[in-house]
């Protein structure tokens, strides 16, 4: 058995020697009739020689470039970049055996052991998926200088002997096998043209890919959710186009294809959100879609259903951007991704101005290798139109997004409702995040797989903007009870169950100035009720019953509550390197209630100068599921807000209604008046 991937009968998936090899051809084939005289008469000098003429003679099948394109492809880097002029110092460092992967570096000896005992696993995987190649093929096609080819075909050897698939191993884990079989393609045809990459050379590559076909073939008849999964049918679908000449090849393809269109059907939600409901990941996946949608058409390849939720991906990641492009940073997001270079692929591949809108200034390098010329030319007369929305609830992420607008200055709150999604989700249920100017009120995302404080901290819910039961976070899937937008407040509310208690967070935005978070909880009696608040990395100012940030300039954030807890400042972490801790300040609003129903009420107000911070009263209400507050600012405003679990009969100051929740604003003799009915959320299907 193999022991790192799933896969069964080992024998099947090893090619024995030149005779087993050549007999995988299709030798009947017209184009491989020198490869199939000298197989016959046994000649195996002979029939490597004729294959490797053959490999470089092809048209077709084509990569995704052509190494026959160099010129061009170079010439749109130096009028782009200038990456390809500094690879040669990348690879430099690769010669000398220096790797930096995840923030760590290491010098290996020449003789790499690719899977030493001593490399943490995150690295030793990276280490396995043999990116650095490319970047000694990014050298060779830069300088021209034979010592970056031959360097690649040295480790080539080198690992081929270290790691045969029937010894299995560690660098046989199938993820790693599904990244190198979308790296060696791309690696044969940069070193096409390299003398160093001879004929023996080119026998060996093009055996070992036959094998890393076969174990993902294998390993891959059924559906599994998750990025691994298309990770690996991208792997095997390249591979199933690169070696056509192979027998095996047609069903390498057909599985591969059926389980991409698969993914897209069940593993992207309806709204966009790849169902890992992580951005780092969304943006992986939806590279897997794409590329291996142009390689199969490029080819004369269908792959149905690809595209059928693809421009639907850009739209998720669209709306999970913060006013300043990049992602929030939730789940196994890292610390967030910019969406500009995201939201100029989408709008050159769907014609969509809005996101043409939000688009970087100029082509991003990856597209180079991917997209034809005349495509990136049209780049820069991409129409553009600011979004005709704003707030966005996505119905089956059940991430909800409230918004003034898309300017960098804009203020941005995460409603994060969604359901727990595997490995990658964090115990975030219900917290909020918030942005204006700058984030204020943070997800500390994720640091390196290597290190224990990405189970033990980051995971947990102690490091997200939730609230706490008896020191534990919230364990099952929130339910969204209302979604509402209007033109002066927004509302929504979810709730979770555990153990006999619900737990319902409602936020009302009273636009375009604040957040009013309001706790209900009922059931099962409790102890202790945390509310925890993540702040970045600044000083802050704290009162009795309120914190600040001190920024020195822009926006800050101000948090009140108008209940009994006490105010704890504590610390947390953020990401920084994948080897050090920032630590962060944390307010946390502590409670104790032996029995229900409680209403806790937090307000977030952002701010640029201290006379805009208000002061908060809370008003005795009849009904103990209600909170009723007053907030008054000292330019006269005066808000009156009531907010109740479900709809029922309001009050806030002098004005009544009936619903879930009320906003009265009284101004220089104006009064408006809201009264905020239940919503609930559509799903799409």
């Amino acid at each position: 058995m193999l022991s790192a991937g799933g896969a069964t009968a080992k024998e099947s998936i090893r090619i024995a020697d030149e005779r087993a090899f050549f007999e995988q051809l299709n030798l009947d084939s017209k184009d491989l009739a020198g490869v199939a005289k000298a197989a016959t008469a046994a000649d195996w000098a002979a029939a490597k020689t004729a294959w490797s003429k053959h490999l470089q003679d092809r048209t077709s099948p084509k990569w995704l470039w052509s190494w026959r394109d160099k010129k061009e492809i170079k010439a749109l880097y130096d009028k782009n970049f200038d990456d390809l002029k500094k690879s040669p110092r990348q690879a430099d460092k690769v010669l000398r055996r220096e790797f930096r992967f995840g923030g760590v570096t290491r010098t290996l000896p020449h003789d790499i052991d690719w899977d030493h005992d001593d490399y943490t696993k995150e690295w030793r995987n990276v280490l396995n998926r043999h990116r650095i190649w490319i970047t000694l093929g990014h050298a060779w096609w830069q300088t021209g200088d034979p010592k970056y080819p031959k360097d690649w075909v040295y480790m080539l050897r080198d690992w081929i002997d270290d790691n045969p698939v029937d010894a299995g191993g560690r660098p046989w884990r199938s993820l790693e096998v599904g990244a190198r079989a979308n790296v060696w393609p791309e690696v044969m045809s940069l070193f096409m043209e390299a003398p160093a990459f001879d004929a023996e050379m080119r026998y060996l590559l093009t055996r070992s890919m036959v094998e890393h076909a076969r174990f993902l073939y294998r390993n891959n008849a059924h559906f599994k959710k998750g990025n691994w999964q298309t990770t690996e049918a991208q792997g095997l679908a390249s591979l199933g186009i690169m070696l056509p000449e192979f027998k095996e090849s047609k069903a390498w393809r057909e599985r591969a294809f059926s389980l991409l269109s698969t993914h897209m059907r069940k593993g992207v939600l309806p709204d966009g959100a790849q169902c890992e409901l992580t951005p780092g990941y969304h943006y992986w996946v939806i590279y897997q879609f794409l590329k291996t949608l142009i390689l199969a058409e490029t080819n004369g390849y269908e792959l149905p259903g690809i595209r059928d939720r693809h421009e639907k991906m850009f739209e998720f990641l669209m709306h999970l951007g913060m006013p300043n492009r990049i992602t929030v940073a939730v789940g196994d997001a890292g610390g967030g991704k910019p969406i500009s270079g995201m939201m100029g692929l989408g709008a050159l591949l769907y014609d969509l101005p809005d996101m043409g809108y939000l688009a970087a200034e100029k082509i991003s390098r990856e597209w180079i290798w991917f997209l034809p010329p005349k495509k990136l030319a049209a780049y820069q007369s991409l129409p553009k139109r600011e979004p005709e929305f704003q707030s966005h609830m996505m119905p089956n992420a059940q991430y909800g997004v409230m918004r003034t607008g898309w300017g960098k200055n804009d203020r941005w709150l995460l409603f994060d409702c969604a359901p727990w999604a595997g490995y990658h989700t964090h115990e975030d249920q219900l917290q909020v995040v918030i942005y204006s100017g700058r984030e204020l009120l943070i997800d500390p995302g994720q640091v390196d797989y290597d290190l224990p404080i990405s189970k033990s901290y980051f995971k947990k819910a102690v490091a997200h903007n939730v609230l706490l039961v008896n020191g534990k976070g919230p364990n099952s899937d929130p339910q969204v009870v209302t979604w509402s937008v209007d033109e002066r407040v927004e509302f929504t509310a979810a709730k979770v169950r555990h153990k006999g208690l619900t737990h319902q967070r409602s936020v009302l935005f009273v636009k375009p100035g604040y957040w009013v978070v309001v706790d209900h909880l009922s059931g099962t009696p409790t102890a202790d009720l945390t509310r925890l608040f993540h702040l970045p990395v600044v000083k802050v100012e704290r009162g009795e019953h309120s914190v600040q940030t001190q920024f020195e300039d822009g926006q800050n954030l101000w948090i009140g509550h108008a209940d009994t807890a006490s105010l704890e400042m504590r610390e947390g972490l953020v990401r920084a390197s994948a080897k050090t801790d920032v630590k962060a300040p944390v307010a946390a609003l502590v409670s104790k209630h032996e029995q229900h129903p409680t209403v806790l009420c937090t307000v977030l107000v952002p701010f640029a100068k201290p006379d805009e911070i208000p002061t908060l009263e809370r008003v005795k209400s009849a009904d103990p599921n209600q909170v009723s507050i007053k907030v008054s600012f000292k330019d006269g405003r005066t808000d009156w807000i009531a907010i109740a679990p479900n709809h029922a009969d309001l009050s806030a100051g002098e004005h009544k209604g009936k619903g879930m929740a009320l906003c009265v604003r009284s101004h220089a003799g104006k009064t408006t008046v809201d009264v905020i009915q239940t919503e609930p959320l559509r799903r799409k299907k």
